[in-house]
């Protein structure tokens, strides 16, 4: 008969001989792995007549009464999101510029210097997709309907514009036809701004 002693040890060996068994086994498995991995930020970018930065200046000359002088824009988004994109025009100042013996008559001293006053504002938007197709065309303002002086430093909202898209931009600037000899060399000076910004997400 086995005595108690003798089959205690017997168990414990059977145990620490299943336990070392028990790592010998192998299972069925499989890894994947991901490397190399980047986080990179959406950009916001614009260009300008094929200028970025935009340097570009305009200097509309002789204009007189009933006459248009017109500045072109061509905005393309150069970024990898769609972006809102709207302008600026801001009057920096006015002047009397030359100062014909023809204009002393009604402004002896050179001080009516107004004429934004005096300048109606246009603005015309065409935008194209990425392969030239028209999306979309609209007119913000027609003729008669503001003056410079109106709009200054307002944000006017000229559209959307998605990766690869552009916008044309027709501006003009008509002076109203019942201008006299007060207003004869007379100069306004303006800078333009153009303005790109994200759309919001959607939550």
């Amino acid at each position: 008969m086995i005595s108690k002693e003798v089959l205690m040890s017997i168990l414990m060996i059977g145990v620490v001989a299943m336990a070392a068994g028990a790592g010998t086994f192998a299972y069925f498995s499989d890894t994947e792995e991901s490397t190399e991995n980047v986080f990179a930020a959406g950009t916001i970018d614009i260009s300008v007549n094929k200028q970025n930065p935009w340097n570009e200046s305009f200097t509309l000359k002789d204009l007189k009464p009933c006459e248009t002088a017109v500045i072109e824009l061509t905005i393309t988004n150069e970024g990898t999101n769609p972006a809102n994109i709207s302008k600026h025009l801001i009057v920096t100042g006015t002047a009397g510029g030359l100062h014909p013996e023809s204009e002393s008559a009604e402004d002896s001293n050179d001080t009516i210097n107004n004429i934004d006053d005096y300048i109606w504002f246009d603005l015309y938007v065409e935008v194209y997709n990425e392969t030239g197709g028209l999306v979309y065309s609209k007119e913000i303002y027609d003729l008669d309907e503001v003056n410079v002086s109106e709009i200054n430093c307002t944000e006017i909202e000229l559209g959307i514009l998605n990766p690869g898209w552009y916008m044309l931009v027709e501006q003009s600037f008509h002076m109203h036809p019942e201008v006299t000899n007060w207003a004869q060399g007379d100069e306004m000076y303006f800078d333009e701004e153009i303005i790109a910004r994200q759309i919001a997400p959607t939550v």
